[in-house]
């Protein structure tokens, strides 16, 4: 009884142990999971208004992208041309393109434009973008051309303003033929000869007549009184006056400042310049922008203030007010 005890034990712990291995034979592994195949990385472009920005310092970002002013003809500008200089439209364009990189075409096209005389609504123009303010002196009748490769510009006339230009023309030519068709029929040959006889016959009439009438008799007085004009005449001392000598010239005193005239501030690309002209100048194209650290005439310009400039030469330093009313403050 005791020995039949462990020999059943032992047969059920080698069916729980067969048992136990057929099932761990009879389950699957686990899956690993599936990979997927290579994909190409593609390069992801920035958005249109991306800008690339740099580190300055600790907590300052820098764009890097030119600025509007750096930007052909968008760059602001402030123009005060003085009321002194009778300007015409191209001096005031050509004044306006200085400083700006840009210069006007040689060509002639626009001679009927640059000749006008400036209008007094545009001697002062600005802030505004250097594009809209060529636009505003040329006005609605010109475009606008810019050669960016040699940095000229240039102005044409709007197609409709050349068909306004054809017009004047042509109405003059219908006035002419209408003023033609109006004059009388011409005069035949005939009748010019006969017309021309008798206008002759009539002034040989007329000689005639007059020599007739003349005899020497009647200008025998007449010549009496003549001679003895002539004979008062000749009896008068002539007195002649010792000439007198010439007026010494008096040498001009020298200016004891600059030998030019400041005429304000004016803006170019967000940068301030100081107007000046020299004494005497009457022209617009005599003016010059004067930028910080630029001399004339020997002085140099140091500052540029509100309501002041500040020049030096040879050790002197000189504050020159600058007219309030020309050009712009900032």
């Amino acid at each position: 009884m005791q020995s039949a005890l462990p020999s059943r034990w032992m047969a059920r712990s080698g069916l729980l142990l067969a048992t136990t291995l057929a099932a761990g034979c009879a389950s699957a592994p686990p899956s690993s999971p599936p990979v997927a195949p290579a994909q190409a990385v593609e390069s992801v472009a920035p958005p249109p208004d991306y800008v690339p920005v740099v580190r300055y310092g600790r907590y300052t970002l820098v764009e890097l992208a030119p600025t509007a002013a750096q930007q052909d003809l968008l760059q602001v500008v402030d123009v005060a041309v003085p009321h002194t200089l009778h300007a015409s439209v191209g001096d005031a364009v050509r004044h306006v393109l200085q400083r700006s990189g840009y210069r006007l075409c040689d060509a002639h096209d626009a001679d009927a434009l640059l000749t006008l005389p400036l209008p007094a609504a545009h001697y002062r123009l600005g802030p505004v973008v250097l594009h809209d303010a060529l636009l505003t002196l040329a006005g609605p009748a010109w475009n606008l051309q810019v050669d960016h490769g040699t940095r000229r510009v240039c102005f044409t006339r709007a197609p409709g303003a050349q068909v306004a230009v054809l017009e004047g023309p042509l109405a003059d030519l219908a006035e002419q033929v209408e003023l033609l068709q109006r004059q009388p029929a011409a005069v035949t040959q005939a009748r010019y000869d006969t017309e021309h006889q008798s206008v002759t016959q009539r002034l040989a009439d007329i000689e005639l007549a007059l020599g007739e009438r003349l005899v020497a008799g009647d200008l025998r007085p007449l010549q009496d009184r003549l001679a003895h004009l002539e004979a008062r005449q000749a009896q008068r001392p002539v007195s002649q006056a010792a000439p007198r000598p010439p007026a010494a010239e008096t040498p001009r005193p020298k200016p004891a400042g600059p030998s030019f005239q400041l005429l304000g501030v004016e803006l170019r690309a967000d940068e301030r310049f100081l107007s000046i002209r020299p004494y005497g100048a009457s022209a617009l194209s005599q003016v010059r922008l004067l930028r910080v650290g630029e001399e004339e005439d020997g002085w140099r310009l140091e500052t540029i203030e509100d309501g002041s400039a500040t020049f030096h030469r040879a050790g002197e330093r000189l504050r020159i007010a600058v007219p309030a009313h020309q050009g712009g403050s900032r």
